[in-house]
């Protein structure tokens, strides 16, 4: 891997790639939805975007207290960052998912499955399947929001 410093620029590194690796079934289980770990081999770039959440074009909070239209409103502001980053879903190495109400998140676990395909261009289960955290925190920084997502994505 060539890495290069460059101080003072507009970049930290350069990194080139050619090939995105996201497969260990060594550690699959066959209802996970996600994979153990993603290889990135030689990136071109790393985009790190900061953690979506749930409000509207305006800034605005959507779904006050509802997990599923927070959880929407979220990944729908992901793909628009990913997207503004030059990417698709389909790149999206690694995600880390917070939120105020675990219990609540896993509800929609079975909406979050069947939404996978089309979000992340895999079906669950498939050992190319991004790697996901999930964490359960006391607040985050909007008080009303109950979920953010961040990512890390390959781009070229």
């Amino acid at each position: 891997m060539t890495k290069e410093i460059i101080k003072g620029g507009d970049r930290l590194w350069n990194l080139r790639y050619d090939k995105v690796e996201k497969e260990h079934p060594e550690f699959r289980g066959k209802a996970a939805v996600y994979s153990y770990a993603t290889k990135i081999r030689n990136p071109k770039s790393i985009s790190f975007i900061s953690g979506a959440i749930p409000v509207d074009k305006d800034g605005f909070l959507m779904g006050k207290n509802n997990m599923f239209e927070q959880l929407r409103q979220t990944l729908e502001n992901l793909k628009i960052q990913v997207e503004l980053a030059g990417a698709t879903l389909d790149d999206v190495m690694k995600i880390t998912i917070f939120t105020t109400d675990v219990a609540e998140f896993l509800k929609f676990r079975n909406w979050y499955c069947e939404k996978y395909p089309e979000l992340f261009g895999k079906v669950p289960g498939d050992q190319t399947a991004t790697a996901v955290t999930l964490i359960g925190v006391t607040r985050l920084a909007n008080p009303d929001a109950m979920v953010e997502i961040e990512a890390y994505v390959a781009t070229d």
